[in-house]
Order: C-alpha cells, then structure tokens, then sequence
C-alpha cells in the first residue's frame, strides 16, 4: 500500500502546526496587545497591526488541517472501516471518523471564524466601551460562538485519538498519541471551564488561552510524529 498519504497528511499537519503558533511572533509585527489579557483572536480583529498575517496563518493552517483530515478519512474509507475485514472495529472505528472527520470540521469551522473576525480587540478599554455603547456586530458575535466550537471540535478529534488508541492496534499505529492523548485530553477540557472563569472576573485570559494552545500544538505534534513514521493510517 502507498505511502504518500500518509506522508503528505504528516507533512501538511507539521505546517498546520507551525502557522497555528504565528501568534507568537505578535510583538515583532506591532501588537499593543497585552498576552496575559487578550485573546489569541484578537490579534486578527478589525483595526489591528496584525490582522493580516493572523488572518493568511489561520486561513492557511485551516487548509492544511482540512487536507489531513480528508487524507484520513479516505484512507480510512478504502481500507480500515469498511467490510467484514475492518482493521478497526466498535469504538476504534469510531474514534477513527471523530480524529479524522474532526480535523476537517475543525478546518471549516476554522475558515467561519476568520471570515468573521471580532470589532475590534475586546481586551483594549476602547474596544469595551464602544461595544458596551453600540452592542457588537452580527459578525463579533458569530465570531464568539464559532471560537467556542472550534474548542468543542479540537476535543471531538483528541477524544477520538484516545479512543484509537485504546486498542492495541491502534497503540502500534500511533504510539506517540497512545501516550500522551489521556492527560492532554484532559488539560485540554479543562480549558472550557477555566476560559469562562478567567473571562467572568478578568483574570489573566490570555495566559489561560496559550497555555491550552501549547498543550494544543503538543498533540498535534505528537500526532504528525505517528503520521511521519507510520506506515499507514
């Protein structure tokens, strides 16, 4: 069996991973923005100096994340979950389509949120005070509830890690993810409750979101590392 899918889905995930992280090269581009207090989208929000390279990472490691999940499911599709000679069976077939099929919502969902970018930067006083005088725009508040899906989505595809991973056919397969899929999982969840807190009593909100974006960028690196030495999907 050819090993170019597999190879591609590795390569185009490692760049996923590198312009998923373009947010901290912030204050070489002119930010004003203060880390521990704004959110990593703020920086592609209407007025701010780096609107434009957050917008072209994100819509690019959207793509990206879009491709690797169609590699996986059309691999998965002609050879690992259909027929009596599934190699993954119950929940692993099912972890399978929430890994994959995750990493291609993901990308979507990804593409609604910079198409849809915030007012302007919500950390910033007069950013407050403008939406606190004339209410955000339909765009700010799709762009809040699609930044709130793409978390719940990033979870659906790490909780179908785990799940593929709890077989010892999946643990041969993706022997990286095998180990650090629980507790990243975890952290990773974590995050929604925490995001919320941080957000009610204005407590460091920025920091919160890049440390869930590190534990983030570890998993995935962790999985282009069982893509790039894998054999097969």
């Amino acid at each position: 069996m050819s090993r170019w899918p597999i190879r591609v889905a590795g390569t185009f995930l490692v760049v996923a991973i590198i312009l998923y992280s373009t947010w901290v090269l912030a204050p070489l581009l002119g930010s004003r923005l203060d880390p521990f207090d704004s959110y990593v989208s703020e920086l592609a929000a209407h007025g701010e100096p780096t609107a434009l390279v957050a917008r072209i990472g994100d819509t690019l490691c959207a793509l990206a994340l879009i491709v690797v999940g169609a590699l996986g499911l059309r691999r998965g599709r002609k050879a690992n979950l259909t027929g009596r000679e599934a190699t993954f069976k119950g929940t692993a077939r099912l972890g399978y389509w929430m890994l994959w099929g995750g990493l291609v919502v993901v990308g979507l969902v990804t593409l609604i949120d910079i198409g849809m970018p915030m007012d302007c930067a919500v950390s910033l006083p007069a950013c407050r005070a403008h939406l606190d005088a004339v209410g955000p725009t339909y765009i700010h508040q799709i762009h809040e509830v699609s930044s709130v899906s793409i978390w719940v989505l990033w979870l659906v595809a790490q909780c179908g890690g785990l799940l593929l991973t709890r077989t010892y056919l999946g643990k041969r397969r993706y022997p990286v993810i095998a180990k650090i899929a629980l507790p990243l999982t975890v952290l990773c969840a974590l995050y929604g409750p925490i995001a919320w807190w941080a957000d009610a009593t204005f407590t460091v909100p920025g920091l919160w979101q890049r440390i869930y974006l590190f534990f983030l960028v570890v998993w995935c690196a962790g999985l282009a590392a069982d893509l790039v030495r894998a054999r097969r999907f």
